[in-house]
């Protein structure tokens, strides 16, 4: 290695040893690698895994990782693909800011992350498993006391940020539940009896009424996909064609793109359980675009 002088930086990478020390040497200093720290304040992002390379061995030296979905078998043309009994841990484990021209190189699906590796950013690279996965902005929001002598309903004061966080384009189905112990309240289309009316919407800033009830906004127990523009769950929020788009509307979300969902709260018309708390569960999932 260069001295800490020399500007020296490391990081996306895999230090995979065979032995449990995996212990790295830098001058008179000596420490062991740890995920997330990595050593001497390098290589926090990098792993320490076995790469599953296809075959390493003297002569045959083919360093592809292999992959469930296609590892390429003809090199350099890449051609044919081999479906692998297992997954390599440096597929998508390159840095996520690589420039999208160059991860785009790999063949789909290339999970809009570059592998790591010499084959990583070429049409040599494996390919990427699909991986469905939503990242929430916050485990809660507290709509506070409904006090139906002054109103009805209230509207969140802030949104709830979605981001996918997989490696595919996918789409939001969401879905509520109240689960308060004891509790008579429902959900419902409309409110009644102990029944609790609940909306969504994917909308660049605080909706008012009338935005709720201009698309099917009803969030109930049954999971609804959102349905793009003009579609359930869709205020002004577009159909993202992007990575890293802001402001989606839950229809084919590219990866890394956001969108931020406002609610509207809908008392009942009558129940006993005033001034008591009430617990209402949200459930996003992500599913596979065709």
């Amino acid at each position: 290695f260069a001295d800490a002088a020399s500007g020296f930086d490391s990081d996306y990478n895999d230090w995979f040893s065979s032995t449990s020390l995996n212990t790295a040497v830098w001058g008179s200093s000596a420490t062991q690698f740890a995920y997330g720290t990595g050593w001497w304040g390098k290589d926090s992002h990098s792993i320490a895994s076995h790469p599953y390379w296809y075959n390493p061995s003297a002569g045959v030296e083919d360093f592809h990782p292999l992959s469930t979905i296609g590892r390429c078998v003809n090199p350099p043309a890449c051609s044919s693909f081999n479906l692998d009994g297992a997954d390599s841990p440096t597929i998508d484990a390159g840095d996520p800011d690589e420039p999208q021209a160059l991860v785009l190189v790999e063949p789909d699906p290339d999970g809009w992350t570059a592998n790591q590796g010499s084959t990583g950013e070429t049409i040599e690279a494996s390919k990427s498993p699909d991986i469905l996965s939503i990242a929430l902005s916050t485990g809660g929001y507290d709509f506070g006391t409904i006090d139906r002598a002054i109103y009805s309903s209230t509207i969140s004061l802030s949104s709830v940020t979605a981001t996918n966080s997989g490696n595919i384009r996918e789409s939001y189905q969401i879905s509520a539940a109240t689960i308060t112990a004891g509790s008579r309240w429902l959900l419902g289309d409309a409110p009644g009896i102990e029944t609790v009316k609940l909306q969504g919407l994917f909308n660049s800033a605080q909706p008012v009424d009338s935005n709720f009830d201009a698309v099917a906004s009803t969030v109930a127990g049954t999971p609804t996909a959102a349905g793009g523009s003009g579609g359930n769950y869709d205020g002004d929020a577009s159909d993202c064609g992007t990575v890293g788009q802001n402001a989606c509307n839950g229809k084919q979300v590219p990866v890394r793109a956001t969108g931020g969902m406002w609610f509207k709260l809908t008392a009942p018309t009558t129940t006993k359980h005033n001034n008591e708390p009430q617990i209402i569960r949200m459930t996003f999932t992500a599913i596979k675009d065709p």
